[in-house]
């Protein structure tokens, strides 16, 4: 099979007229509220007549001859020029949602689940909400937002081991590691058996046994404690919660993240279009502490004269 790839701007399919310049593509795909983005370095002798503007919209597709993968749509950066020879590079970002979102806002949410919360902002910025089932299951009992929407989502995602991603004209709020669409179509892991290169690092820092969070009680006007986990090893979350539901929903949430951060790993593949942030991966044949199932975080696709290749950032799966 032979790489391939199809750009479009807003004057059509230029794929035709950069196709001799191209000299590398790069897409990059991340877990959370990273934007994704795509940058191209292009050939400029002789220069380009018609170059891409500041601001404008990039569709990218992404594959092989016989199948590609829209990548998403790109707002081009200012271009960079440089020489000898002379060369562009196109960066740009994907597009992420209203710019509303970005506003500072002050109020606060009470006695909702996380899941209306983020739909009622969703609505407030034009966006349509694409939210698992899993928050609409957490309510709050009381929250205060001192900060952008954007803010205000991707600190709720934090403490609740969520993923917060607005793209195009969409609000993303899932479970990290769920490996289903927000509509609940369950994503199946991609298979990986043949590596390039890999790396392998485990944290050296003091292993988790148990988390503990902290909670006011109301009708006994006292500080109470809840445990996830074993006490052999504690991590203690440093602010009070409103209630005990707040607090054991948190402490799980924070031990699953604690089990997936001890490992990390890192792939370099064939390209594969079909690699990105938040599917699972089973890997197999490469070495026993490194075989079995994990989390994508990153991947960073790169089409050059070498080929394609696929560089895949992934961690522990807490199952």
């Amino acid at each position: 099979m032979k790489a391939s790839y199809r750009i479009e701007s807003p004057r059509g399919d230029i794929t035709p007229e950069i196709r001799s310049r191209l000299i590398e593509l790069t897409i990059t795909d991340e877990s959370g509220g990273i934007s994704d983005a795509c940058s191209l370095v292009l050939s400029d002798e002789p220069e380009l007549i018609e170059r891409p503007q500041a601001g404008d919209t990039l569709r990218v597709a992404l594959g092989y001859e016989e199948v590609l993968i829209e990548m998403g749509r790109f707002t081009l950066k200012p271009i960079e020029a440089k020489g000898y020879p002379s060369q562009l590079k196109l960066t740009a970002t994907a597009i992420a949602g209203a710019k509303s979102l970005l506003s500072k806002k002050e109020r606060s949410w009470n006695n909702q689940s996380i899941g209306d919360i983020a739909r009622e902002i969703a609505a407030e910025n034009g966006l349509t909400a694409a939210v698992s089932s899993y928050f609409d299951g957490i309510k709050i009992k009381h929250i205060d937002q001192h900060e952008s929407d954007s803010s205000f989502l991707s600190r709720i995602a934090e403490i609740y081991d969520g993923v917060y991603k607005p793209f195009e004209d969409r609000l993303i709020l899932i479970k990290k590691g769920e490996s289903e669409t927000a509509s609940g179509r369950k994503i199946e892991p991609i298979t990986i058996s043949r590596v390039k290169d890999y790396s392998l690092s485990t944290s050296t820092e003091k292993t988790y046994t148990g988390v503990k969070a902290f909670y006011w009680d109301e009708r006994l006007a006292e500080r109470k404690e809840v445990l996830e986990g074993a006490e052999e090893s504690v991590f203690e979350i440093d602010f009070l919660m409103t209630d005990k539901a707040m607090a054991e929903s948190i402490a799980a949430s924070k031990l699953q993240k604690l089990e997936r951060e001890s490992s990390k790993l890192t792939l370099t593949v064939t390209g594969n279009q079909e690699l990105f942030a938040e599917r699972k991966a089973e890997i197999s044949g490469v070495r026993p502490d490194v075989d079995g199932t994990w989390l994508i975080t990153k991947v960073t696709h790169t089409l050059n004269a070498s080929g394609y290749i696929s560089k895949v950032e992934l961690e522990r799966t807490s199952e």
